[in-house]
């Protein structure tokens, strides 16, 4: 009986620990977006090579973050694609930025809008 009731006992820690853990990293998803979100509206903003260079650095950090991140089983695979998509597409803007093409890399900064209301889309987020 004592060592069923102490199976019971470890089976139910066990569970709420992996409750945390998913809710932790759910957390850290979202903090991680907000921050991506806030990089995101400087980058708009930018109106010089250096400022765009700093801010898309920042929000691919970010991103990187979230992609390490866990989502539910039902996101994750839309999600792990739409992360990739996003920090490739970041690094082209990078590219440009690192090279001095400001107009270059806007365009491209466009294009990571495009990701991110596609996969919202796809994901249901808001």
């Amino acid at each position: 009986m004592k060592k069923g009731i102490a199976l019971l006992s470890s089976l139910i820690f066990a569970g709420s620990l992996a409750a945390v853990a998913f809710t932790a990293s759910a957390a850290d998803v979202e903090d991680s977006m907000k921050a991506m979100g806030k990089s995101f509206r400087s980058v708009m903003k930018d109106q010089d090579v250096a400022s765009l260079k700093k801010d898309l650095t920042t929000f691919r950090a970010a991103a990187v973050e979230a992609q390490a991140g866990k989502v539910s089983a039902k996101r994750s695979e839309g999600y792990a694609e739409g992360m990739k998509e996003l920090v490739a597409q970041t690094d082209v803007a990078i590219k440009f930025a690192d090279e001095g093409k400001f107009t270059e890399a806007k365009a491209e900064v466009e294009k990571l809008k495009d990701i991110m209301q596609e996969y919202h889309g796809k994901l249901n987020v808001k």
